[in-house]
């Protein structure tokens, strides 16, 4: 099916399903154990009967719910590996240490209601539920641990729809130019020559070198090249990052845009030129650095304590990972490393530099694991937009453009987000999906367009159609509309 086939379907779609349903039964079944509260059981029981209920009205919709629930559960599972991994980390599971029966009962607990708790929250099912109401509550007749419950709910279609979008969305994954590491480490309470370590610089490089010996592997189907962000590629990073946005439109950064006036095509001019003086270099950058990743890594070494009669020093490790989306300066990736505290013997400042960056290149390991998964759901017919709506008199205009921005923009799957509001101006970010012309075409659409009693839409430069501003009809163009009526 065609993208233009595609969305005519959801077009079409839109105007028949999106409805609130009648009331739609579901029944939950949960397998608790003694150590669960009366709270956590209901609201188990409550997420497998919404479960049921949506898949039920997915069917009604004519939709593949058997494939949409098997693509929630991969992606819920690829999301809870991270949670696994910190888990067995926190209770030493298969680090080769020996671990007692009480800790490993402690891990399994732990396990148990983190994924129970997580799964029932994934996908946001319940948004699509506008109400319910319960009908029965059950214990099995042959054990009283099997729990069931029987709800009636309504369901918002539109909702439903989006969150089914959002899973079953077709769209081939980008291929990223170069994924960029940078690496700041930070020691606290002590000194480097305490931990044998001659030149923090040289530690530095080898845990880089290392970080990016294991992941160019992992990724070489969807990266180019990993690379090193030294100080002037940190500089070029930083210059991109202030230029504006690519999704505002800017995409003449790269390349001139071209208009038609009249016949002819006159070229406009190149946005770069005018507000960065060093162009040239910076758009080459750029034309990089838009398909690119960047990967932040930030360790923290303190020293704890040390003991000079057995000559051991205890050191703690913390620190977070970040991966960003250049294009869009979105986040694929964050995570805060648990804390760990390990002791060290002294004698040998040789060894004892190399086990601390053992022990410190192995912390990002289980996310350098995740970040493939991620880049799999990293769509390269996804974008974003800056909008900015003037003249509001209260939240409520903002909500009603929001409103007017998903409804006409159904076919792009437009997707607005508050990012700012100062009582008069809000700044929006437009997700949306296809051609960047078809978005502004989509836009252009607005401008004198009705906005309540009184009021238009009206937007500065329809060449550009970011600037919006709400706005009292003018006397003549409602003449002018009457007439034409």
């Amino acid at each position: 099916m065609t993208m233009i086939k595609l969305a005519l379907f959801w077009g079409l779609l839109s105007t028949s399903l999106f409805a609130q349903t009648n009331q739609v039964e579901g029944q939950g079944r949960f397998q608790s154990t003694e150590d669960d509260s009366v709270t956590f059981i209901r609201s188990q029981l409550i997420a497998d009967a919404v479960r049921q209920v949506v898949e039920k009205e997915l069917q009604a919709m004519g939709l593949n719910a058997g494939g949409f629930f098997q693509k929630l559960d991969q992606r819920f599972e690829d999301a809870f590996q991270a949670v696994h991994e910190e888990l067995k980390q926190k209770y030493k599971i298969d680090s080769g240490e020996t671990v007692s029966v009480k800790q490993k009962q402690s891990y399994d607990r732990e396990l148990r209601q983190r994924r129970l708790t997580m799964r029932a929250q994934f996908g946001s099912l319940a948004r699509a539920v506008t109400s319910y109401s319960i009908k029965n509550q059950s214990r099995s007749t042959q054990g009283t641990s099997t729990r069931f419950m029987t709800i009636n709910a309504r369901v918002d279609r539109r909702i439903l729809n989006s969150i089914y979008s959002d899973f079953m969305r077709e769209g081939r994954a980008r291929f990223f130019q170069s994924l960029l590491v940078a690496v700041e480490l930070d020691l606290k309470d002590g000194a480097w020559t305490e931990l044998g370590v001659s030149s923090s610089q040289d530690f530095v490089r080898v845990l880089e070198n290392y970080w990016k010996t294991t992941l160019t592997p992992k990724l070489s189907r969807q990266v180019r090249e990993v690379k090193l962000v030294d100080s002037d590629l940190s500089n070029r990073v930083q210059d991109y990052l202030k230029l504006p946005s690519e999704l505002e439109f800017a995409q003449d950064l790269v390349t001139q845009e071209e208009k038609v006036e009249g016949d002819e095509f006159v070229a406009t001019e190149n946005l770069a030129e005018v507000q960065v003086s060093e162009s040239e270099s910076i758009t080459s950058t750029s034309e990089v650095l838009t398909d690119s990743l960047l990967l932040k890594i930030r360790l923290t070494l303190t020293k704890v304590d040390e003991d000079l009669l057995l000559e051991t020093r205890q050191l703690s490790f913390q620190g977070d990972l970040l991966l960003i989306d250049l294009r869009d300066q979105a986040i694929l990736q964050s995570f805060d490393f648990p804390i760990v505290e390990q002791s060290y013997p002294t004698q040998d400042p040789q060894a004892l530099s190399s086990a601390i960056a053992t022990a410190m290149a192995r912390i990002p390991s289980a996310e350098f694991d995740r970040i493939p998964r991620i880049l799999n759901n990293v769509r390269s017919d996804r974008a974003r937009a800056q909008l900015q709506l003037k003249g509001l008199r209260s939240l409520r205009d903002y909500y009603q453009f929001s409103n007017l921005l998903a409804q006409k923009g159904l076919t792009l799957d437009f997707n607005p987000t508050l990012k700012e509001f100062n009582g008069k101006e809000a700044q929006i970010e437009l997700n949306y999906k296809g051609d960047p012309k078809q978005m502004t075409d989509l836009l252009k659409s607005f401008h004198l367009s009705n906005f309540g009693e009184g009021y238009e839409l009206r937007i500065e430069n329809l060449e550009r159609p970011s600037q919006f501003e709400i706005a009292p009809l003018v006397q003549t163009h409602n003449a002018t509309q009457s007439e034409n009526l």
